[in-house]
């Protein structure tokens, strides 16, 4: 039953929520016994949402959601020529690994002006012998120092392009930072550091540029945007700003593609700040430069507004998400997926079934050890069983993890003040007793 607009409970019943889980109660009682009827109102299925906002003016209506539909693509316009050779390109986070790649992979396709966008500038000796090594290529690089965070800074980089280069013709947005950390300890300022650079930087680009004749205005987003990640609350915004822009701009027929990558091996953020390993475990592969630079040309052929460029297996993906296995944007995906979850739990509950006491701590005992080493890249020998979590490195962000990991294997739902406070063979009595041991 869903209603034009939604109140809090506590506005129309003060005291608790007790009062009116009865009343719910009561009607449900009474659509089973037959002694209530539901309203003879049209039907109409969630592909028919015109038809259905026409008729709500007259009458209530209902919305009907069935299962998910399979939508067969549009078919893909390839286009020639992405690159010239007779305007300018801009990247910002040019001197990052991933801008440095992008800058040869725009010189390899015939671009003889770069302009890279740093917030110091090209200061690294890597950033110098990129623009060494470009030059050396015979493309004309200014290695601009800019903070496209800031709005007086975009539009001074906008107008010297103008003055001074060949006119811009495509914007490249890779600029961008991490600092996660859970909703809890999300301040103003984090949440700031991380929404500055990448979304409010893409919409100073937007504004500046919007009334030039670009070809490409291409927003670097990522995975996360599209499956979340725990404690990337203030990412995953940034990165959802891009994707909304991009389809905003296509709407008023200006160019546009957001895309969301996956993890870079060997250059970008996962790598700077080595999480690609742990993000194997959710079957979140990796890609190589060439890789992620033929799929950049793939894209860019494309006439898409959005694309998702991965390497992930969904099974092993929704086996570690065990809520999203359940929702319904997942539901194509996760019918194979759904049967493990019990079967991993059913297997070790086989296991401890024919054991004593102190066996089954102990198996509990090792199989947290091992859960736990995987997330903070230790060896297993090197967690005291004895000694709290927190006590060996585990923080807010890796217990999320752990939660979610011990809860597929076993079926048990740990509180993260338990996870902090709590050592392993008291974390694995825990889960014994959640088991019913």
């Amino acid at each position: 039953m869903t209603a034009r607009c939604a109140r809090g409970s506590g506005r129309f019943f003060p005291g608790t929520t007790d009062t009116f889980q009865g009343l719910l109660n009561r009607v449900a009682s009474g659509f089973e016994q037959g002694t209530l009827q539901p309203l003879d109102v049209p039907v109409f299925e969630a592909g028919q949402v015109g038809e259905a906002l026409e008729a709500v003016h007259d009458r209530s209506i209902a919305l009907e959601i069935g299962a998910a539909e399979t939508v067969e693509a549009l078919p893909e316009k390839q286009r020639e020529g992405i690159i010239r050779a007779d305007g300018s390109y801009l990247v910002t986070g040019g001197f990052g690994g991933f801008g440095i790649t992008l800058a040869f992979w725009l010189a390899a396709q015939g671009a003889k002006s770069l302009v890279l966008v740093g917030r110091r500038g090209a200061a690294t000796p890597e950033a110098k012998y990129a623009l060494k090594g470009l030059e050396a290529k015979g493309v004309s690089v200014w290695g601009a120092s800019a903070d496209v965070g800031k709005e007086e800074d975009v539009e001074r980089l906008i107008r010297e392009i103008q003055a001074k280069h060949p006119p811009l013709v495509g914007v490249f947005h890779t600029a961008g930072v991490l600092d996660d950390a859970m909703l809890t300890d999300l301040t103003p300022e984090r949440l700031r550091t991380v929404m500055q650079p990448k979304a409010m930087g893409a919409w100073y680009l937007h504004r500046y540029t919007q009334n030039l004749p670009l070809d490409c205005f291409v927003l670097f987003s990522s995975i996360s945007a599209l499956v979340g990640r725990s404690g990337q609350g203030n990412y995953v915004a940034a990165n959802a700003f891009l994707d909304q822009l991009t389809h905003a701009r296509r709407a008023r027929g200006l160019p546009g593609l957001s895309l969301n990558w996956g993890v870079l091996a060997e250059v970008g953020m996962a790598a700077r700040q080595e999480i690609g390993g742990n993000l194997e475990w959710y079957g979140i592969g990796s890609f190589t430069r060439d890789e992620a630079m033929r799929m950049l040309e793939l894209a860019l052929r494309s006439d898409y507004a959005q694309l998702g460029l991965m390497d992930i297996d969904w099974k092993t993906w929704l086996n570690a998400n065990r809520a999203s296995a359940v929702a319904l944007r997942y539901q194509h995906l996760s019918d194979n997926a759904i049967p493990e979850f019990s079967a991993i739990i059913q297997a070790l509950r086989k296991e401890l079934q024919d054991m004593d006491e102190a066996a089954r701590l102990g198996r509990v005992v090792t199989l947290l050890a091992g859960l736990t080493a995987q997330i903070m890249r230790l060896p297993e020998d090197a967690l005291d069983p004895a000694t709290p979590l927190s006590n060996l490195g585990l923080d807010s962000l890796m217990g999320t993890e752990l939660r979610g990991n011990v809860e597929a294997h076993t079926g048990v739902t740990l509180s993260i003040l338990d996870l902090q406070s709590s050592n392993m063979e008291q974390l694995a009595e825990k889960v014994l007793e959640g088991m019913g041991y």
